[in-house]
């Protein structure tokens, strides 16, 4: 049976980290100009945009006052 001790373990997980990292700058360095067109063409949409809504109201929660009784006692249960 095979054994690996902490240092192997260590060095494969940093060696599968590097490698995992330097693949998605890869991807990203070979689709950058597909991304930045896209942002481009977004900006471009966004500056030609007549019809904007307005900002929402503001909403805020309420509840009818509670009916008290000034002479009534307060019961507490406890179990």
């Amino acid at each position: 049976m095979l054994e690996f001790s902490i240092l192997d373990f260590i060095l494969t997980s940093s060696l599968c980290y590097m490698l995992g990292v330097a693949t998605g700058l890869a991807i990203c360095c070979e689709n950058k100009d597909k991304f930045l067109q896209r942002e481009r063409s977004v900006e471009d949409l966004s500056r030609f945009n007549h019809h904007q809504l307005p900002p929402p109201e503001t909403i805020f929660a309420s509840a009818p006052p509670m009916a008290t009784d000034a002479n009534a006692p307060t019961k507490i249960t406890i179990n």
